[in-house]
C-alpha cells in the first residue's frame, strides 16, 4: 500500500501471534498503517473471504518458510506451519485480481510447485522470481522468492485497467466508507477470528506475517 501511496488502502490483516498483532494495533493508532479489523486465524479466514469478493484487487503474503527452509528439518506439506493451502482456499473465495507472495530461497526446491500448480488450477497466471537483498542496494545477499499471480479471466491490459478504474471510484467514494464497509462484513461473519481494538488489515484496490496475509483495495488485503 506504501508503494501505491494514496492509490491503495488494508481493508483487512490476518495474524494470529498476540505479540505481531499488537504490533498492527500500535501501527495503526499511530497513523503509519490503514485502521482496519485484525482476523486471528489464516485457516477459519476462507470462511469469510468470500464476503470481500469483487471488492479487493490484491492480496499479499508472507506465508510460513519453516517447511522449506534449509535452517529447518523442511517438512514441506507436512510441517504443521504448512499454511498456503488456506491461503489458496481464500484466494478462491475472494478472488483478487492479483496476488504477491514472498519466500525462502528453500522454496524453489520443496513445496514451490505444489503452490504454482494450485495457483494455475484455480484460474492465475504465475511468474516467479529469486532476488537477493543485494539487488536492492543491501549490504548482504538474503535470497527471497517472489510470486506474483493474476486473474486469468483478465488479460494483463484489462486487469491493469479495471484496477485503476476501482482505484478511481474507490478514491470518490472515500476509503473511511470501504473500510467501514469491510468491518460490517465481519461483523456480519460472526466472532469467528475477528480480533477488535484497531488491529489487522486487509487491503482493497483488491489485496505478513508468517502465517498471515493482509487484503489491500486500492482495495488490499
Amino acid at each position: 500500500a506504501r508503494a501505491l501511496g494514496r492509490a491503495a488502502r488494508t481493508v483487512c490483516y490476518v495474524e494470529i501471534e498476540a505479540y505481531a498483532a499488537a504490533v498492527l494495533a500500535a501501527r495503526m493508532e499511530e497513523g503509519r498503517l490503514d485502521p482496519a479489523p485484525i482476523w486471528t486465524d489464516v485457516k477459519t479466514f476462507p470462511g469469510v473471504a468470500g464476503r470481500f469478493r469483487g471488492k479487493v484487487d490484491l492480496l499479499t503474503g508472507g506465508y510460513p518458510c519453516q517447511p522449506f527452509s534449509h535452517a529447518g528439518i523442511r517438512r514441506g506439506e507436512e510441517d504443521p506451519r504448512h499454511l498456503f493451502p488456506h491461503i489458496l482456499r481464500t484466494v478462491e473465495a475472494a478472488r483478487p485480481l492479483l496476488l504477491f507472495f514472498e519466500n525462502v530461497e528453500g522454496h524453489l526446491s520443496l513445496g514451490l510447485d505444489a503452490v504454482y500448480q494450485g495457483l494455475r488450477g484455480v484460474g492465475y497466471g504465475v511468474e516467479v522470481g529469486l532476488f537477493s537483498a543485494a539487488e536492492c542496494g543491501a549490504p548482504h545477499q538474503r535470497k527471497r522468492v517472489f510470486i506474483l499471480a493474476w486473474d486469468v479471466s483478465h488479460s494483463a491490459g484489462g486487469t491493469v485497467r479495471e484496477l485503476a478504474e476501482r482505484l478511481e471510484c474507490q478514491q470518490a467514494i472515500g476509503w473511511d466508507a470501504v473500510a467501514r464497509d469491510m468491518v460490517e462484513e465481519l461483523d456480519d461473519a460472526g466472532d469467528g477470528g475477528r480480533l477488535d481494538g484497531g488491529g489487522a488489515q486487509a487491503q482493497s484496490s483488491r489485496d505478513g506475517t508468517d502465517d498471515g496475509l493482509p487484503l489491500a483495495s486500492g482495495h488490499g488485503m
